[in-house]
């Protein structure tokens, strides 16, 4: 564990692998590695695994809104000085919800330091509704609900009904969202870099993605955004079926295999060329 340029970051080794390749994993809005960790320790079963807590969550810094430091371009540049102090040479990449959003702007601006990519219930820009919800949420935030009433509004946007109503799930997910505290005022300055984020049209020069995912009952992030990007990076799109944003949480067995399915296909096409 250890923190560089204000981002917090948790490593998983692989049991006797000296030299087994990186994974970078950049979670979304809230998240954080302690959320993540058995989807974590799941992939670095074959890879060492770093889990990078996005600025303004977990245990990174949190700037006030309207600090620039929140700002796409800088947001890449601190990344860049925590893959420089970690690892050498390109990493995979697993970009999840804002994750994804900050994986495509560090494909963009620096492709030469990722080698694969996968993004997952993110698109290339918010879209209509997107933009309605963000805007809800942040209303909330403002407001003077509690904390235990705005989480469990957040879980009605994160989760799918079929998987709210099994047994135990709402207790699970209320627990997991507040295993820590968060920061409203950082929230609200995530919210306000999400509403910057449209790369429609820059997409097209990102090469290196393998796979895109997302969940059919999405609210936070339809499938058609997701489809489009998938689209213009020249990448398929999986549509998770009856799953809703944190489709990594619904679908925790599946998705780590898929996300290791992505992501070795394209070092078994390496292999065979040389």
């Amino acid at each position: 564990m250890s923190s560089h340029a204000g981002l917090y970051c948790a490593s998983y080794a692989p049991p006797g692998r000296a030299r087994a390749p990186t994974l970078v994993v950049l979670p979304g809005l809230m998240g954080d590695g302690r959320q993540l960790r058995r989807l974590l320790r799941t992939l670095s079963e074959d890879r060492h695994v770093v889990c990078v807590d996005p600025l303004g969550s977990g245990r990174s810094a949190q700037p006030p809104p309207g600090d620039p430091a929140y700002g796409w371009a800088a947001q890449v540049e601190r990344l860049l000085r925590v893959l420089d102090a970690l690892v050498d040479g390109p990493v995979d990449l697993l970009g999840a919800s804002m994750g994804g959003v900050l994986a495509q702007h560090l494909l963009l601006r620096h492709p030469e330091r990722v080698r694969s990519a996968v993004l997952a219930a993110t698109g290339p820009a918010p879209g209509p509704r997107g933009v309605l919800l963000h805007e809800l949420l942040a209303a909330q935030l403002r407001s003077d609900l509690p904390d235990r009433q705005l989480l469990r509004n957040v879980i009605l946007m994160l989760f799918s009904p079929q998987f709210l109503a099994r047994p135990g799930a709402v207790a699970m997910t209320e627990a997991m969202l507040s295993e820590q505290p968060f920061s409203r005022d950082a929230m609200l300055a995530q919210l306000g870099a999400l509403a910057t984020h449209t790369l429609d049209a820059e997409l097209s020069a990102i090469d290196r993605v393998r796979a895109v995912f997302v969940g059919e009952l999405d609210w936070l992030m339809p499938a058609g955004r997701a489809q489009a990007l998938a689209h213009r990076v020249g990448a398929p799109c999986t549509v998770m079926e009856d799953c809703g944003h944190l489709l990594w949480v619904e679908r925790h067995r599946l998705f780590p295999r898929l996300v290791r399915q992505a992501l070795d296909a394209p070092l078994a096409m390496e292999r065979a060329a040389r």
